[in-house]
C-alpha cells in the first residue's frame, strides 16, 4: 500500500503514525521513507518556477479557461498543495533507485493533482507497469475531474485503464473520447448494502441524516430537517462526515447542537434497518440507502449547483430533491407508504469473475 499522508499538524502526530506503520502487519509504503532533504528543497524551489512556465492553456469544451488556470497557478506558488505533488512525482524516481519495480499499480482515482503526479511519475520511471485507476464511488456529474480528457491522456496524466462500478458510468467517462479504456470493477465498499436483507427491517420510522463535509452545507441540510413538521417520536440519527470531528462540527454549525439530534458512529448499513428516510446532500452513501430499501431525500444546494449523486443512475421514484422543510415532510410521508426496490443491478457485484477481470 502506497499511502499519501495528509492532515498531520505537528511532529508528535508523525511519530505516532510512523510507529503504527512499523508495527503493522500490512506492508505500508510512504514516500517520506524514500525522499532526501535535497528533494524537499528542489520541490520548494520548483513550486515558485513551475507556475511561471505555463504558457498555453487548452480550451475546455471550447471554453477559454486560461484566466482561471493562471489565477490558480499564482495562488499555488510556494504552496503546500503544489509542493506535495512535486514531491510525490519525485518519489517514484527514489522508489526505483531502491530496487522496487512494480508491474501493476491500482490508483484510487479521483483525478486530482495527486493522481496526476502519480501517473506522471509512474509513466516516467516505470513505463512498462500497467496503471489502473479505480473509481469506487458514486458521485454527481459536477465532479468533472472524474471524466478524462484527451489533453490529460496525451501528457501521461491518466491511468492506462479507468474502472467504474456502474454500467451507467461507462458512457459518461467516454464523454470526450471513445478511445479511453473504461472497464467495470466490483463496487467493493457497497457490498454489504448490495447484500442487504429486509427481513430484519422492523417497521422503521427513524430519519437517518448524513452530513456533508462543508459546514455551510451541513447547516443547510440541518435547517431543513429541523424545520420540518416531524413528530417528537421521530428519531433523527446523524452521521457526521468522517473527515470532521464532532468537536469541529459543533464549533462551526450551531444547528448541530440541537437536542433532537442523535449522533452515531454505527455502520450505515446497520442503521438502514431502523430508518425509513435517508437525508443527504452529496453523499455517495445515497446509493447504499437505495440498495437497503430506504427512500432518499437529496437536499438542494441554495448557494451552489446541486450535486445529486443519484441523478441519471437511480430511477427518480426512489429519491426526491428537497428545497424546503415541507419537502422533507412529503418525503417522509411518501416513504411510509411506498416500497423502495432492493435493486442491486445499479452496481457491479463482487464475485470471483468480476474480481479477476479487475485485478488481471
Amino acid at each position: 500500500y502506497l499511502s499519501v499522508i495528509n492532515g498531520l499538524k505537528h511532529p508528535g502526530q508523525w511519530i505516532s503514525l510512523l510507529r503504527a506503520i512499523s508495527k503493522s502487519d500490512e506492508q505500508i509504503v510512504i514516500m517520506e521513507d524514500y525522499l532526501y532533504l535535497k528533494d524537499y528543497l528542489d520541490a520548494f524551489l520548483a513550486s515558485f518556477l513551475l507556475p511561471m512556465k505555463i504558457k498555453n492553456i487548452p480550451k475546455w469544451r471550447g471554453i477559454d479557461v486560461s484566466e482561471i488556470v493562471f489565477d490558480e497557478a499564482r495562488r499555488e506558488i510556494g504552496g503546500y498543495s503544489l509542493i506535495i505533488n512535486i514531491l510525490y512525482f519525485k518519489s517514484f524516481a527514489r522508489i526505483k533507485e531502491a530496487g522496487i519495480n512494480p508491474k501493476l499499480i491500482i490508483d484510487w482515482h479521483e483525478n486530482q493533482t495527486i493522481d496526476r503526479a502519480l501517473n506522471l511519475g509512474m509513466s516516467k520511471n516505470f513505463p512498462q507497469a500497467l496503471r489502473k485507476g479505480y473509481q469506487g464511488f458514486l458521485v454527481s456529474d459536477f465532479y468533472s475531474s472524474l471524466t478524462p480528457t484527451v489533453y490529460e491522456r496525451d501528457n501521461n496524466l491518466l491511468p492506462n485503464e479507468i474502472f467504474v462500478i456502474s454500467e451507467k458510468l461507462v458512457k459518461r467517462r467516454k464523454k470526450y473520447s471513445n478511445e479511453f479504456v473504461i472497464r467495470l470493477a466490483p463496487a467493493f465498499r457497497y457490498q454489504r448494502a448490495m447484500n442487504f436483507s429486509n427481513l430484519n427491517k422492523n417497521y422503521p420510522k427513524d430519519i437517518l441524516v448524513a452530513l456533508p463535509m462543508l459546514f455551510s452545507e451541513a447547516n443547510q441540510l440541518l435547517e431543513l430537517v429541523l424545520d420540518s413538521q416531524m413528530s417528537k417520536e421521530t428519531k433523527i440519527i446523524v452521521k457526521k462526515h468522517p473527515t470532521i470531528t464532532k468537536h469541529e462540527l459543533l464549533a462551526n454549525v450551531v444547528l448541530a447542537k440541537d437536542e433532537r439530534l442523535n449522533f452515531t458512529d454505527d455502520d450505515l448499513t446497520d442503521l438502514f434497518h431502523e430508518s425509513i428516510l435517508f437525508v443527504t446532500m452529496t453523499s455517495s452513501a445515497a446509493i447504499e440507502a437505495v440498495s437497503c430499501q430506504t427512500y432518499v431525500a437529496i437536499i438542494a444546494n441554495r448557494n451552489n449547483a446541486t450535486a445529486n449523486p443519484l441523478e441519471h443512475i437511480v430511477e427518480p421514484n426512489y429519491w426526491r430533491l428537497c428545497y424546503t422543510p415541507n419537502c422533507i415532510d412529503l418525503a417522509y410521508k411518501h416513504a411510509k407508504v411506498n416500497s423502495v426496490s432492493n435493486k442491486t443491478n445499479y452496481l457491479v457485484p463482487l464475485s470471483e469473475r468480476t474480481f479477476a477481470e479487475f485485478i488481471n
